[in-house]
């Protein structure tokens, strides 16, 4: 028989309740979003470990960032999260389980966003991740004409939704003479890039080799390939100008969008700036201009540190906010963020953090005794919030801390292995599906009880797991249909249809 003439022939024989079932598991199919697995989420440790949260004057907005773990550390998932403003896991992929950095929400097209980074094994050039609201994939971003991507900057520019910066590296014969190297001497140099999302388009490139001065940077010289810059931001404003941070350089540098000319240099060897009250920096990350200053104030992430020389300034990383003055061509410090002092033991974190039914755990003192207070071997970021408060991501240190405004009190506080940057965003930015939050009197599913092999789902609703009807197929198949806002178990014709 045909197989047409059979699904028609097996389509008239089901009955006809049937029939209504499997129409609306084809218009369910299509119309909802993909769902994270329960089983596998329940394996994917949520990374974060929270030590203080003030509901009351913490900002209501979705935390999102990857979580770093060490290398040895063979079982950890070092995707993307999402969590809730408690802290509590709100949603993580387990499809993506190697290295990820820049997690954050977007616009593309005017349509909701996540991006990150993400690089499949030590083997594989990373690539730029796109998904849409239903977790699904839609766009992989490779850099430009094959060159060798950096992680550190991936973000979509919010003034036009549909390009992106990013950081390639290009391996560049130069003179490097000047700082002891030979004429036709090797050296990885940046290139800032802004690209069309859609088509790949390279519409604009700045390679640091053609304009920074090689006996600027603190890094030793290497005559096998001189990793002599290492950009780590690059930010478009309003006018089409662009913030670079170069952590070898210990320096930020204004760039003219139309001529690639350097309008100025604030830290660094050369700097076009003094410094004041406490203004300096180390290594810095994250630079980010304050809305409504007139590019007269600026955000950033003091590391005290940037692994070139034995130098602390401070004695701990820190997020600074500073006021440049043109006038006077100075700089002067108007708040820091600083750590808790104190040694924080995040044994309990550290474990807790281990895959569900894992048996591993660390005693290692150096893992899971951490000291906050001191300067910040690598990474790091600070954001400010909407309702006036401050996020600082403190790097390698691990503590990732909410303040109100003047920085004199903390109102979240949590601790993860690592994290390059940390985002919280306003909970009308994400209309992704996601776990309930148990600390504010939510239902959620019971992620570390299950033990069942079989394939079960996160539907895309929060509220309490409920199955209103189960409907046998045939033996030991069944048709699951549920409230759509809980976890019920996915197999049988559920599964095929989506459903789950």
């Amino acid at each position: 028989m045909p197989l047409k003439d059979a699904i028609i022939s097996f389509t008239l024989r089901l009955p006809r309740d049937m029939l209504v079932y499997i129409g609306l598991a084809i218009f369910l199919r299509s119309t909802c979003a993909s769902a994270t697995s329960i089983d596998a989420l329940a394996k994917i440790p949520t990374g974060l470990a929270v030590q203080k949260y003030d509901p009351a004057k913490a900002y209501d907005g979705y935390l999102v960032f990857c979580p770093e773990f060490d290398e040895e550390d063979e079982e950890k998932i070092h995707g993307p999260r999402i969590y809730h403003p408690s802290g509590a896991l709100f949603w993580a992929g387990d499809e993506w389980r190697w290295r990820c950095m820049n997690a954050r929400f977007g616009l593309y097209r005017a349509q909701q966003v996540l991006t990150f980074w993400y690089q499949e094994a030590d083997h594989i050039p990373p690539s730029g991740v796109i998904l849409d609201t239903n977790y699904k994939r839609i766009k992989n971003i490779h850099p430009f004409d094959s060159q060798n991507l950096d992680m550190h900057e991936f973000h979509i520019t919010p003034t036009t939704n549909d390009t992106l910066l990013m950081i390639a590296m290009h391996q560049t014969i130069a003179d490097l003479r000047p700082v002891g190297g030979i004429q036709m001497g090797r050296a990885w140099s940046p290139y800032a890039q802004e690209v069309d999302i859609d088509t790949n388009l390279l519409l604009w490139e700045w390679n640091a080799a053609k304009h920074l001065s090689f006996a600027g940077s603190y890094r030793q010289f290497d005559d096998l390939w001189w990793d002599y810059a290492h950009c780590n931001a690059v930010v478009r404003d309003e006018h089409g100008d662009y913030l670079l941070s170069f952590r070898f350089y210990s320096m930020i540098v204004k760039v003219d969008h139309k001529t690639n000319h350097i309008i100025w240099r604030l830290g660094g060897k050369d700097s076009d700036f003094t410094f004041k009250d406490g203004s300096s920096f180390i290594g810095q990350h994250d630079p980010q201009w304050v809305p409504g200053t007139d590019q007269t104030q600026m955000t950033l992430f003091d590391n005290d540190r940037d692994n070139c020389r034995d130098l602390s300034t401070y004695g701990t990383g820190r997020g600074i906010w500073i006021k440049l003055d043109y006038d006077k061509m100075s700089v002067s410090l108007m708040r820091e963020y600083l750590p808790p002092s104190g040694v924080f033991d995040v044994s309990a974190a550290y474990n807790s953090m281990s895959d569900a039914g894992s048996s591993k755990k660390s005693s290692d003192s150096d893992r899971t005794h951490v000291v906050y207070r001191k300067p910040v071997e690598i990474e790091g970021g600070m954001q400010l919030l909407p309702n006036g408060n401050v996020l600082v991501a403190f790097g390698s240190r691990g503590a990732i801390i909410e303040y109100i405004q003047d920085g004199s009190e903390i109102v979240f506080q949590a601790w993860t292995n690592r994290v390059y940057r940390a985002y919280k965003f306003p909970k009308s930015a994400w209309s992704g599906s996601g776990l309930p939050d148990p600390r504010e009197g939510g239902a959620s599913a019971d992620l570390s009880s299950s033990s069942s092999q079989e394939d079960t789902s996160l539907a895309s609703g929060t509220g309490n797991p409920q199955v209103l009807e189960i409907v046998e197929v045939d033996d030991d198949v069944n048709m699951y249909f549920g409230s759509g806002s809980g976890v019920v178990p996915c197999k049988g014709l559920r599964g095929f249809f989506g459903l789950c």
